[in-house]
């Protein structure tokens, strides 16, 4: 089980962040909507993959399922910005539903 959850962890912030963060020991889980991309931009099995789209609620809930902390490192392209409040929403519930193993 990771300490940590990235959403969002495909993109430059999130990358560097996880890096930062298992060079300090910790465990991370890495989400993003794509399982291609979490591949593709972390092939090291030291990472927790999880494939989600936070936009679906019940996802972004599994997503951080488990997580002491949870780093949002969303981006979305500017056709989609209209698209982060539903987003933040659904992180937030996800943040409160948590449970800690």
């Amino acid at each position: 089980m990771a300490d940590v959850a990235i959403l969002g962890a495909t993109g430059p912030t999130g990358i560097h962040l996880a890096n930062i963060l298992r060079r300090q020991n910790m465990a991370v889980r890495i989400v993003s909507r794509g399982a291609a991309n979490l591949q593709r931009a972390f092939g090291d099995p030291v990472f927790e993959k999880v494939a989600a789209d936070v936009l679906d609620a019940d996802a972004a809930i599994r997503a951080v399922d488990g997580c002491r902390l949870v780093y949002d490192c969303l981006g979305l392209p500017a056709d989609q910005m209209h698209l982060h409040p539903a987003a933040a929403r659904n992180i937030a519930k996800a943040v409160g539903a948590r449970r800690f193993l």
